[in-house]
């Protein structure tokens, strides 16, 4: 049977799993492994990662939208911040309750560790992921060419603005950020390009499209950056 997964090694401990549009990250450790999403779960990820990993796997969620939290189930230990704790219940997540992660904790493999900065508006509680000794940011669906999603509940564009000028006010040593979706070759500027684009969006400087499939939002574009803006 066809894998619905496919998987991309971009570092030696670190693999991209792509699953219809949506990306996983896979970051082997000494004695464990993290799983960064579980996507759409539209198949056995648990058994895909178990192709790739030999290790005992833990799940941490960048965001508990749907194409993130998906195969969440088919894992003992899941992890997400805290902040994000009431959307996840709220989008009738498995009774299996998942940990907390809070800003500053650190993700400790052996062969790398991961920092978690909260980086709040896409959702309440999105977070990035941060290796530091090799300037690799994760940043979820907040740092991306987009459509960015900031239409329905718990979507707030001045918090996503915010918080993506804190990120890059702390000058983190940044030399790639891997990206939840669309293309992960970005340019070294994005985080500017994201916090002025939805900037302008927030400022009514931009033109709304309708988007290609029916959605309660808009489109909205600014240079490389795009936007699903609505009600």
């Amino acid at each position: 049977m066809t894998s619905v997964y496919t998987a991309i090694r971009i570092a030696n401990d670190i693999t991209a799993i792509e699953e219809g549009g949506v990306r996983m990250f896979l970051i082997e450790g000494t004695h464990r492994a993290m799983l960064v999403d579980t996507g759409f779960g539209g198949g056995d990820l648990a058994a895909f990662v178990r192709t790739l990993t030999d290790k005992p796997v833990f799940v941490v969620n960048t965001h508990a939208d749907g194409d993130h939290i998906g195969a969440n189930h088919q894992f003992a230990q899941v992890y997400m911040h805290a902040a994000e704790m009431h959307r996840y219940y709220e989008k009738g997540a498995p009774a299996s309750a998942p940990l907390s992660l809070y800003e500053a904790y650190d993700i400790e493999l052996g062969t790398s560790r991961w920092e978690i900065h909260l980086i709040s508006g896409h959702t309440p509680g999105s977070i990035a992921l941060f290796d530091r000794s090799r300037g690799i940011l994760i940043g979820g669906d907040s740092i991306q060419f987009g459509p960015i999603y900031m239409f329905g509940a718990g979507r707030c564009l001045p918090a996503l603005i915010q918080s993506l000028i804190e990120l890059r006010n702390k000058n983190l040593p940044i030399t790639r950020i891997l990206p939840s979706h669309n293309s992960m070759d970005l340019p070294d500027n994005i985080l500017t390009q994201v916090i002025e684009g939805a900037q302008a969006l927030l400022d009514g400087k931009l033109a709304p499209s309708e988007p290609a499939r029916p959605l309660p939002a808009k489109q909205y574009q600014h240079g490389n950056i795009g936007f699903f803006y609505g009600e």
